[in-house]
């Protein structure tokens, strides 16, 4: 710090330096606060960067979490799907079976009875 001024009177000096005395005075009341609200900037900076990254962790876990339920809703529609297929497919071959079964008894059928009136033949039940 500097020292501070004389206080002896050199024609209107005096003055001059206690005016020039409350200007530095005022400065560095000034600098002080500026320093202080930068520190409370910096350290407001700090904690809205953490909070941040709080929030991206959280969204982040939450994203992981919605990707790996709509990995496990994906795969059981995928099983759901196989099933109802696999079904469809037992469903048609037995359908298939019948039906030759019904041709093959009406082909017996009209070979049996070629010298009467054709039978009709039986319609399928639907399921």
């Amino acid at each position: 710090m500097r020292s501070p001024p004389s206080r002896t009177w050199r024609g209107g000096s005096l003055k001059r330096e206690d005016q020039a005395c409350q200007v530095a005075a005022e400065a560095e009341q000034a600098a002080r606060l500026a320093q202080q609200e930068a520190s409370r900037a910096q350290a407001a900076a700090e904690a809205a960067r953490a909070a941040s990254g709080r929030v991206r962790a959280d969204a982040e876990k939450m994203l992981a979490s919605f990707r790996a339920d709509t990995a496990r809703d994906r795969d059981e529609l995928r099983a759901e799907q196989r099933a109802r297929a696999e079904r469809a497919e037992r469903q048609a071959d037995a359908y298939r079976d019948e039906l030759a079964q019904l041709r093959a008894g009406t082909s017996h059928d009209t070979d049996t009875t070629s010298s009467r009136t054709p039978r009709r033949a039986r319609q399928a039940t639907q399921p």
